[in-house]
């Protein structure tokens, strides 16, 4: 760490402390969240301001997953995304039964 420092992204950081387990988690669970991200945008019964939250929500924080060492200073951050995705899940999830 006195060389070179904090990997600064969330999965060479993950990588880094955990191991390659936690990284391949990790890059699992990110790209879950991408394509419910996707499936949010694309879904046309959504109403444009839950659509605009979740953009900038999720915008702004995979920008910050990938400036900032995660685990090491910003558990709270993963844990609040966790949180919101977990909400799009439900939300989604809640608009495909009631088609």
């Amino acid at each position: 760490r006195e060389e070179i420092g904090y990997a600064h992204d969330i999965f060479l950081d993950t990588y880094d402390e955990a191991g390659i387990v936690a990284f391949v988690a990790v890059v699992g669970y990110m790209i879950l969240s991408v394509r419910r991200f996707i499936r949010c945008m694309k879904d046309k019964s959504l109403p444009f301001a839950f659509k605009n939250m979740v953009l900038c929500i999720y915008a702004i924080v995979y920008i910050e997953f990938m400036i900032e060492p995660i685990l090491m200073g910003a558990q709270w951050l993963f844990a609040a995304f966790c949180l919101i995705d977990g909400y799009v899940e439900k939300v989604l999830s809640h608009s495909r039964t009631t088609k």
